[in-house]
């Protein structure tokens, strides 16, 4: 029992041995960009860009043009953390498709974190996630 003992206690001091001297020589450091430099801002990606709609991620925040109509629609994606489970009204009305704009060229609906754009123009349907 006292072999187990001493051969475990050896084995961790080891293992605490090998991390330090890694961690001191820097073989556990991986290369990239220095602490001090601040993170690159999100890109700014255009999903689709037609004659009469352009959609825009940049970030959390999406960006639907009307070209025919010259309007812009701005959506901002918000993460929530939650304490509790939401209860089934919450998931309910969630779930349920809003209509954020109808105009004669464009119909924009949000459901949860779903956006689909119909171009009426064009008769094609867009979603973004």
């Amino acid at each position: 029992m006292k072999r187990i003992k001493f051969f475990a206690c050896a084995l961790a001091l080891g293992l605490a041995l090998v991390g330090c001297t890694a961690f001191c020589f820097g073989a556990a450091s991986t290369p990239g960009p220095s602490s001090s430099t601040a993170p690159a801002a999100p890109e700014r990606v255009v999903l689709f860009d037609t004659d009469s709609i352009k959609i825009t991620l940049d970030g959390l925040k999406t960006t639907v043009e009307d070209k025919p109509g010259g309007t812009v629609y701005t959506f901002r994606k918000t993460l929530t953390v939650r304490t509790s489970t939401p209860t089934l009204e919450e998931r309910q009305a969630r779930a349920l498709g809003r209509v954020s704009a109808d105009t004669d060229t464009i119909k924009i609906v949000v459901s949860g974190d779903l956006i689909a754009v119909t171009d009426k123009t064009a008769g094609l349907n867009y979603y973004i996630h």
